[in-house]
């Protein structure tokens, strides 16, 4: 079983009676290092004396243009869903539960992989993996950033589930009357600021931040300062379900949490 933390005044109760999740593109995350990689345009000693002695500094140019296409290339394609291995962790109830007064929804491994691309654990490190930029890279060595996190979030002990985009879930829209658009803000869509050719026009790719899918949750717990209104409306909808509902206790004399069923269905 994996665990979402919702805050209760989110989406989540909407998830939670809808049956489905929603994922995210990078930007909408907490984390600003989501999707960047440290990209290396390796060059000899003889080479980078040359763009010494005319002034330039070319290999560390492409490495920064690379990856900031890179990272615009993740951030359009793909989406993410993130959960974690336990429903008792004090630090994901106060930052991603509303201080304990959200919910935690758990979902089985079989459900999530059936809706995603693919579903791995998080990698904590110092550094994300180098990436040689003068070597044959695929999609695939760029898109395992998204499963690298700096150690300072170790706490997490996230999985992600990916979620690719699909010719359907993309519009292209004619470039001409939508130019502006591709350099707005925009809080349901993403927009390239490319030209793409469709179908002999210049078009504007567009796609919506948040896809979302069909997924049941298995079980809900909720915080421990769940008001009494929210706890009311999520255990009907769980009820109408038949989905267990436990509530979060502390453990007295300690500062680890339990739960102890509310309702469960027969």
């Amino acid at each position: 079983m994996f665990y979402k933390y919702y805050s209760a005044a989110g989406r989540g109760k909407e998830n939670l009676e809808k049956n489905t999740i929603c994922f995210s593109d990078i930007d909408k995350f907490n984390d600003p290092f989501e999707g960047i990689g440290k990209y290396l345009y390796d060059v000899s000693p003889e080479e980078q004396a040359y763009w010494d002695s005319i002034g330039s500094d070319l290999p560390k140019s492409l490495s920064e243009r690379f990856s900031e296409e890179s990272r615009n290339a993740l951030k359009f394609k793909q989406r993410v869903w993130c959960v974690t291995e336990t429903y008792t962790n004090e630090l994901m109830w106060a930052h991603y539960a509303d201080s304990h007064k959200g919910f935690c929804v758990g979902y089985t491994e079989e459900s999530i992989r059936k809706v995603c691309n693919k579903f791995e654990k998080v990698i904590y490190c110092e550094n994300p993996t180098a990436i040689d930029i003068r070597g044959d890279i695929g999609m695939d060595a760029i898109e395992r950033l998204l499963f690298q996190k700096d150690t300072s979030w170790i706490y997490e002990n996230e999985w992600r589930a990916l979620y690719t985009l699909q010719r359907t879930d993309v519009e292209y829209l004619d470039y001409r009357d939508n130019l502006e658009k591709c350099f707005s803000d925009n809080s349901e869509f993403l927009y390239t600021p490319y030209g793409h050719i469709n179908f002999g026009n210049l078009a504007v790719l567009r796609s919506r931040r948040c896809i979302i899918k069909e997924c049941p949750p298995s079980e809900v717990y909720l915080g421990l300062r769940t008001s009494q209104e929210d706890r009311t409306s999520i255990v009907q909808i769980c009820k109408d379900q038949k989905i267990p509902v436990f509530q979060m206790i502390q453990v007295p004399g300690s500062f680890e949490l339990s739960s102890v069923p509310i309702f469960e269905p027969k």
